[in-house]
């Protein structure tokens, strides 16, 4: 799931990309839009897609979209991540690694990983860890959830 606040003169152009894109994709689960009133003001444009052959719906959005932040939930990340990396070990050093919000802390965590299986390391290092680790997303947001999408 994905959801960015676009000013209204980008709108339609937005929307005309937006659907160029889900139109390359087989399944969409759903593409929504809202006016946004009071303290924020524009409109705030929500997609939901399932993505399972890994067709690039990630990359599309970022390509569209490349000046908002793109969140990936960790959670889905810690699903696949555990199907090669098993145990309590690496289960807690992954949401240590996640749920930090020092940067520090994060290398701390992140480097355990990398001693106890370097191959775990470059897994979720390639899984950029900006869009997913509560260190490096912005603060400008009140919402610092990670770990769940609400399609699931």
């Amino acid at each position: 799931m994905s959801s960015w606040c676009i000013n209204q003169s980008k709108w339609k152009e937005l929307f005309s990309h937006v659907l160029d894109l889900f139109q390359s994709i087989k399944k969409v689960i759903g593409l929504d839009g809202c006016f946004l009133k009071e303290q924020v003001e524009g409109e705030l444009l929500t997609s939901s897609g399932r993505d399972a052959n890994n067709q690039g719906l990630f990359e599309s959005v970022k390509d569209i979209l490349p000046h908002v932040d793109h969140r990936q939930y960790a959670r889905q990340i810690y699903v696949n991540f555990k199907k090669d990396y098993i145990g309590l070990e690496f289960k807690k050093l992954f949401w240590a690694t996640t749920m930090n919000c020092v940067e520090g802390d994060f290398k701390r965590h992140i480097d355990a990983i990398r001693k106890l299986n370097p191959s775990a390391y470059d897994n979720l290092m390639s899984k950029e860890p900006q869009t997913w680790c509560i260190a490096y997303m912005s603060v400008r947001y009140v919402c610092e959830v990670v770990e769940n999408g609400i399609l699931e």
